[in-house]
């Protein structure tokens, strides 16, 4: 894994430099070169994190749901359509959310790139600053770029706590009429104390996993927007 992740930064790294120095001078003079660094960190940095993501969090949990799913059609196939149902939710729901996610993060991201530019051109300059008197002004400047900077932040940190409160609602009412399925059986004897058991250790285990799918999703979203 880490020969791919490096492999893939420095491969992000080198094709970014390549098309970077291919622009015309008038592209390096009309931006900070702090601005044009950071659009290049944030390339490598989002391509390792969709990596690591991908391998221990969308991989683990998609052989889970697989595991579950099994064990839930010895126990009863009504569960186990119903389990289903929830992945397919969560899943369509949340990657129709993750287009706004990824305009939150690219606008996240933008203000980062602006208030980076900014603060790096005038520590390059800091004599000019201190020689033409512009300490007060420049300071003036970056606390309404840091300001910006943070209600870009604020939003998509907002935008993740809705979707999570979404998921963690759907879990809630799917796991219910599971347990309230299961009940039925264990009543009739359809199914044994022993499966009825079974099945809450299983839900109760892979509850947070169900609920953080929307957090995966809005990780892969943010790094995609940077």
């Amino acid at each position: 894994m880490g020969y791919l992740v490096t492999g893939v930064a420095k491969e992000a790294n080198d094709n970014v430099l390549s098309y970077l120095f291919n622009h015309p001078h008038s592209y390096f003079i009309d931006r900070f070169a702090g601005s044009i660094t950071n659009k290049i960190n944030n390339i490598t940095k989002s391509l390792e994190q969709v990596l690591l993501d991908f391998v221990w969090s969308q991989l683990e949990a998609l052989v889970t749901f697989m595991v579950t799913f099994v064990m839930l059609c010895f126990i009863d196939i009504r569960v186990a359509a119903l389990f289903i149902f929830l992945l397919l939710c969560l899943f369509v729901i949340n990657m129709k959310i993750a287009p706004e996610k990824t305009r939150l993060s690219k606008a996240n991201a933008a203000a980062g790139t602006v208030l980076q530019g900014r603060a790096v051109d005038t520590l390059g300059n800091i004599a000019s600053v201190r020689q033409y008197v512009r300490q007060s002004m420049e300071l003036a400047e970056l606390a309404k770029l840091t300001q910006n900077k943070r209600l870009a932040g604020l939003a998509t940190w907002m935008y993740t706590e809705k979707v999570l409160w979404f998921n963690a609602s759907a879990v809630f009412l799917f796991v219910s009429t599971m347990f309230w399925l299961l009940a039925q059986g264990w009543q009739v004897g359809i199914i044994s104390a022993g499966d009825f058991v079974l099945v809450m250790a299983l839900m109760s285990q892979i509850s947070g996993t169900l609920i953080f799918i929307g957090r995966a999703v809005n990780a892969t979203a943010r790094a995609v927007g940077e």
